[in-house]
């Protein structure tokens, strides 16, 4: 999902192939565009131009462009030879001019590592090495060193053991800022990054009001919209939070919306989630 304009946002719906304008005050689609045949689209990015891009679940990127009444895919962009199979993450840097592409699954040699890819739309490449490579037994480190709190979990065998396991599922720059924010819906939080790849704050997030959290973007520097499964599998949930700088983001009571039907995933500076039918629900 992205904002078109003010108050829109810009959706993909996979089973048909089909990018949607959402309104977020009338919590309508105001607009839709087919783009291609079903297929398991992850992301959905939206560059300064108006250029979209859309990410695969296998990693591969797709260029989009106007034709028949709507859009058709172009150009297909393969990420090879970083062993990972399963992609989630797709977000647009408007200051380095390119594409972040984030691995949900496990490297597939090191399954310590998580891995994000950069891809460089002025040369349309990806580049050879990962942008970010994070080791969860570091990352859990640094938090504690840090003095942040660190999800936690007991086995069973009784020993208490570090719960972070970092399944990407989204991530989106925090405009102003350069900072990366990564969202995880295997223990729901945001990692959040400085320019550097410095980790500067875990977030987490209220499994009772985003049980499965799969997408976000935000509509400011300090709005922030988060989506997640429902725990019902006919509805999902779409949130807005205000960003408080290192503290944990607060919920926006003015908006709370209910997604009818299947809600799977946003995804960052052009953040994407899955859906057929929006109703508003107030708080």
């Amino acid at each position: 999902m992205t904002e078109a304009v003010a108050g829109r946002v810009s959706c993909l719906q996979d089973e048909n192939g089909e990018i949607y304008i959402v309104d977020l005050e009338r919590g309508e689609i105001v607009q839709s565009q087919s783009f291609g045949p079903p297929g398991d689209y992850e992301g959905l990015a939206v560059t300064e131009t108006g250029d979209f891009w859309v990410l695969r679940s296998d990693g591969a990127l797709l260029e989009l462009y106007p034709g028949n009444g709507g859009l058709a895919i172009g150009t297909e962009y393969r990420l090879s030879g970083s062993g990972h199979k399963d992609f989630e993450g797709l977000a647009y840097d408007p200051v380095r001019n390119r594409l972040l592409v984030s691995a949900k699954d496990k490297d597939p040699v090191d399954k310590d590592l998580r891995h994000v890819f950069a891809f460089d739309l002025q040369h349309k490449s990806f580049e050879k090495a990962p942008y970010l490579e994070l080791s969860i037994t570091a990352v859990n480190q640094r938090l504690r060193d840090s003095g942040i709190e660190v999800p936690r979990r007991v086995s069973k065998k009784g020993k208490v053991k570090d719960a972070l396991k970092l399944r990407f599922s989204s991530l989106a720059i925090r405009p102003g800022t350069g900072d990366l924010v990564l969202l995880s819906s295997s223990e729901p939080c945001l990692l959040t990054l400085d320019s550097s790849g410095t980790i500067r704050n875990l977030q987490t997030l209220d499994p009772g009001t985003l049980p499965k959290p799969e997408g976000l973007v935000f509509l400011s520097r300090d709005k922030l919209l988060i989506a997640s499964e429902g725990k019902s599998i006919s509805k999902g949930i779409l949130q807005t939070f205000i960003w408080n700088e290192d503290r944990l983001p607060s919920k926006d009571r003015t908006r709370n919306t209910t997604l009818a039907f299947v809600l799977v995933v946003i995804i960052g500076a052009g953040a994407v989630f899955l859906l057929k039918k929006w109703r508003r629900q107030g708080l």
